[in-house]
């Protein structure tokens, strides 16, 4: 979020830039139609990390507390990232995939939109 300093001149350190996450990125996912998940979740990976890696460790996430993650179906899932289709294929990084640091990402479930 852009912010306009009120001293004229003014400089501040930017702490969230890529260079201070050694090499690792992070990521914002949202779980559409979930909304007792009141806010995308952060999740810091690697840039050569496989999407189905990703996968795996969203179930060590809050996303896995909802009863509706265990009936996802995997193949269904629908992605999206800047509001466009991401399609990612077996063995895709998120380097391969043009996903970049702070990138916001979002599952759909098909068929599941519990609160």
């Amino acid at each position: 979020m852009p912010v306009i300093a009120l001293n004229p001149g003014y400089c501040g350190e930017v702490r969230d830039a890529a260079d201070q996450f050694n090499g690792q990125q992070v990521l914002f996912i949202e779980w559409a139609g979930h909304l007792s998940i009141s806010a995308p979740i952060a999740v810091l990976v690697d840039p050569r990390q496989t999407f189905e890696d990703f996968v795996a460790t969203l179930s060590q996430s809050v996303f896995a507390t909802h009863p509706d993650w265990s009936a996802i179906d995997w193949p269904s899932v629908e992605w999206s990232f800047e509001r466009r289709p991401l399609c990612p294929r077996q063995g895709d990084s998120f380097e391969s995939l043009g996903v970049g640091h702070k990138a916001f990402i979002v599952l759909r479930t098909p068929h599941l939109n519990g609160v």
